[in-house]
């Protein structure tokens, strides 16, 4: 248990302790060596429920949006105690998992298509479809006249395209002059 969250986040970790009623004498701590701290002697409480919100998801390319799962024991209650989380994706060519933190994520839209965020929990697990696409491009047309220096006028047509895909926003500029 050295690796579970609660040493990486003290102050979270008593606020959780207190949030949820545990009795003191649950929580051991051994000598003034950290390394044998263990808040959550035993086994791990049991995850009754999973839940992931939002339920679904669609996003465009690049977009990132937080993802949270929701854990209960039998009697609808939180428990510090459950065992850390784990996250996946069915296809990280669409979606990614990132800066997981026990109970929270962030999905970021990679390319088109759709996949699944997984979370397990204990023996319990939960997903949600995300649907990615291409933002819609903004694009401007306008036509003129351009004119040499020797006075010649030719017709100029520009296009400027801006779409955003898996690189960032992808500017493009056309100009088309016809004789």
């Amino acid at each position: 248990m050295r690796n579970h969250p609660a040493f990486r986040y003290p102050l979270v970790s008593a606020l959780a302790v207190l949030a949820t009623g545990c009795n003191a004498g649950d929580i051991t701590f051994g000598d003034n060596d950290r390394s044998h701290w263990d808040l959550c002697p035993g086994a791990p409480a049991i995850v009754a429920n999973l839940k992931i919100a939002p339920v679904s998801l669609s996003l465009q390319v690049q977009q990132a949006v937080p993802v949270t799962a929701v854990s209960t024991d039998a009697a609808g209650k939180w428990d510090f105690c459950f065992p850390e989380p784990t996250w996946t994706t069915s296809d990280s060519a669409v979606v990614r998992v990132e800066l997981p933190v026990f109970t929270s994520a962030w999905a970021r839209a990679i390319g088109n298509g759709s996949a699944y965020i997984k979370v397990m929990q204990g023996n319990k697990a939960d997903s949600i479809l995300v649907t990615v696409s291409n933002a819609s491009a903004a694009v401007t047309t306008a036509e003129a006249r351009l004119t040499s220096a020797a006075g010649q006028s030719d017709p100029l047509k520009q296009r400027i395209e801006a779409r955003i895909g898996a690189q960032g926003i992808q500017p493009r500029l056309d100009l088309e002059v016809t004789h």
